[in-house]
């Protein structure tokens, strides 16, 4: 619209002698009047749109900012429609139109909190995406850092169930959910690290001699239950069990290898056979 206007003014001011410059000014009059038309449709479509969905769209100040389901998955009480709401707001009042007082109002009080449901949205999605980055064998490790977050959502630790009315409340609850969830992508960066550390140990239990240096071979071994002494997580059962099975098929690894090779490793067994001189047979 803006660069037909440029060509209808420009055409208009410096070049109307030319010879087709009154159809081109006609044509481009007829074309501005279809769009300011369509334009016009559009908005009013939007506007009957929104009042209808006016429940959905409006922030409800009694709704908890964020909930957790039964499965785990976290979602944020600030609807994605709201977002694309307040863009549309923008757009529909950069071309002119008056957006009608409720909407702007409903507008208003979602752009009060849209830094806190941008924040908290990003909170959920690292949360929610976290699971495919859990090694499965550490789940229950990291039990105590997930059960902290999913407090400090439902109110638990101390704090009031938080809802969309208060924005220093709700930069208290991003701060202390942002905390908790800081711990447990910690927590298992760690755990990611440990469990690296750990394989690297076990695979030497492959390519160590068991046979020619046991005592590099169990120091290998005690070195795998120092780092997971020295750990401090809680609830490693399913976890030791994990290595416990790498390290068992070291050892059987070991022992096949062990058989191939035992005859290398035996020392030379000398055997003197005495024979009688009398009856022949070996004494």
């Amino acid at each position: 619209r803006g660069r037909i206007q440029q060509m209808h003014a420009m055409v208009k001011s410096m070049l109307g002698d030319l010879a087709r410059a009154e159809d081109f000014i006609r044509q481009s009059e007829g074309l501005l009047g279809e769009l300011e038309e369509f334009e016009s449709e559009s908005f009013n479509n939007w506007t009957f749109d929104i009042h209808d969905k006016k429940q959905q769209l409006t922030l409800d100040s009694s709704a908890q900012l964020m909930s957790i389901d039964a499965n785990g998955h976290v979602d944020v009480n600030y609807s994605a429609r709201l977002v694309e709401l307040l863009r549309e707001v923008r757009i529909f009042t950069s071309m002119g139109f008056q957006v009608p007082a409720d909407i702007t109002q409903m507008v208003n009080k979602g752009l009060k909190f849209y830094d806190k449901g941008v924040a908290l949205k990003s909170v959920a999605t690292t949360y929610n995406s976290m699971n495919e980055d859990i090694i499965k064998s550490t789940q229950a490790m990291l039990l105590d850092s997930a059960l902290n977050f999913e407090t400090v959502i439902s109110g638990k630790d101390g704090g009031r169930r938080l809802a969309w009315s208060n924005t220093t409340d709700a930069d208290i609850f991003i701060s202390k959910l942002r905390k908790a969830a800081g711990r447990l992508s910690e927590d298992n960066r760690r755990l990611h690290r440990l469990h690296n550390d750990i394989r690297v140990l076990v695979l030497d239990l492959f390519k160590i001699d068991l046979l020619r240096s046991k005592e590099r071979w169990m120091g290998r071994v005690r070195q795998v239950r120092e780092k997971m002494d020295n750990s401090r997580f809680e609830n490693m059962d399913a976890w030791k069990k994990h290595w416990d099975m790498q390290i068992y098929k070291a050892l059987e690894h070991q022992y096949q290898l062990g058989l191939e090779s035992l005859h290398e490793v035996i020392p030379e067994i000398r055997a003197d056979v005495v024979f009688d001189a009398k009856t022949g047979k070996a004494a």
